[in-house]
Order: C-alpha cells, then structure tokens, then sequence
C-alpha cells in the first residue's frame, strides 16, 4: 500500500486521521514504532512488518492473535494502562524483546521502576532505541473522528526515542535534546508542528525532529517505555562515562517502505 493516505480515495479531505483514511490508519503507531526498531536491529520479515506485529500482539476486542488477519481495524493498541491488556508488550516481545527487554513505568512499581535522564542517555550511547508510550501526547492536529478522549488516555501514541544531545552542559538536563522519530507523518508533510518546542533533526526536517528532554516530560506518571537490552546483561549495572558526550547514537530507524502515515 502506498504510504500517504490522506487523499484515498482522490481527492480526499487532504488530513490525516478523519473517514476518508483506511481503517487503521490513525491506530498503528505502537506496531509502527516497534517496526523502526525492529529495522534498524535487522530483524527480518514477518517480525519487521507493522501487520504482523499488530496481529502477534492485539489480544482482545476480537483480535484472533497470529491467524494473519486483523479483524481489529482501528483499534489500536493497550499497554495495561488502566488494566487493559499488555498489547504493546506482546507485540514488541514478538517482533524484538524475546523476553530481555526492561519496562519503564513512570509511575514506578515493583519491577518497573521509572526512567531518569541518565538512563535514557544511556540507552543510546550504547545503542539501545527507547519505544516512548506517551499518555496525553495523541499527534497534533489529530481528528476527533479517530478516538474518542477515553480511549486516547487509554491507548496515548507510540514513538521512539533514538538519539539524545546533552549540549555538553555538565550538571544539567534543562538543555538537553532528545531525538523522536514519530510516525505520524503529517508534521513533515504537512508543516504541522509536533511540539511547540520541537526543532526540525537531521535531514531539516521533522522526520525526526529534535524534542527538549523538558518535553518528554520524564516525571508524566501515565508514560511508559520499553527498551530491548538483549545484548546488555544485568544492564542496570552496567554504566558508561558520560560526561561530556553530546549528540550520541543518531540512528537511521525508518524505511521508506513503512506506511508512515499510520500513527
């Protein structure tokens, strides 16, 4: 399928996320996020591509998991917020986790404590690409055909952190940047931007774009973040200097073949 999808059928209504869309359009995020990772880790297909992912991993509301069909068009994706389903999980422990990957909850817990600055940093110094579950940072501009507000607290959207500069300021993370690589596509395409504060990334264009660390807003209790460390034993002990370091680990995540228009 093509990757734009605002105008199908011509001529469309030329926005992201309203009928005119394919089902699912606005609802793919998650698998769409865990497909970049996915890709820039070398997995291969099926467990690289944005269908099977989601069909591996949905497992309620009908889904009939890994039948190779989705009967779940437009759903989206639940991460146990609120008790629903770890959806999410399941998905990115299909495509890449093989069960090493760390979770992050904001609202910390038993087992899944809360990401700092340093910790994130230090997931992409050593090349680790961070999936951001960001409740309450639905894509700007988004229609409100797609979800109503209930499910949108519930479900929030997927990206993906993959690249951090420091501004090589000791001491301090006001400064600091982080790289996003978001999948829906209408900011780039369309001049929308993501965050107030969002700067266009490498390439000069906000795919990705560069997000202050403020932004990201690590002390938000309903985000979550799920990080594959299947090369990193005991990575919670494991620390590099990182002093000094500025813009580390800028990676290439996306594919042109991926439908970036489903976020």
């Amino acid at each position: 399928m093509p990757n734009d999808i605002k105008a199908r059928p011509v001529p469309g209504d030329n926005k992201y996320g309203t009928a005119d869309d394919c089902a699912h359009c606005s609802a793919y995020c998650a698998p769409a996020s865990i497909a970049m990772i996915a890709t820039y880790l070398g997995v291969v297909a099926p467990k690289n591509q944005q269908d099977d992912i989601y069909d591996n991993g949905k497992n309620s509301s009908g889904e009939i998991q890994g039948d190779g069909t989705i009967q779940t068009d437009g759903l989206g994706m639940m991460d146990g917020t609120g008790g629903s389903a770890w959806e999410v999980q399941d998905a990115f422990n299909y495509s890449i986790g093989k069960g090493n990957y760390v979770q992050h909850n904001q609202s910390g817990g038993i087992g899944f404590p809360a990401l700092t600055a340093a910790q994130l940093k230090q997931y992409i110094a050593t090349s680790h690409p961070v999936l951001w579950l960001d409740h309450g940072g639905q894509p700007n501009n988004i229609s409100d055909w797609v979800f109503d507000p209930s499910l949108q607290a519930m479900q929030g959207h997927a990206k993906v952190i993959a690249g951090y500069d420091d501004k090589d300021t000791l001491g301090t993370t006001m400064d600091d940047l982080c790289l996003i690589y978001d999948p829906w596509p209408e900011y780039n395409d369309k001049g929308f931007l993501p965050y107030a504060n969002a700067t266009k990334g490498p390439g000069n264009t906000f795919d990705p774009y560069w997000l202050p660390l403020r932004d990201v807003n690590l002390t938000d209790l309903t985000d979550k973040y799920l990080v594959d460390t299947t090369i990193i034993p005991e990575f919670s002990t494991v620390l590099i200097p990182i002093a000094g370091i500025s813009i580390i680990a800028i990676i290439a995540l996306r594919k042109s073949a991926g439908r970036d228009s489903e976020g």
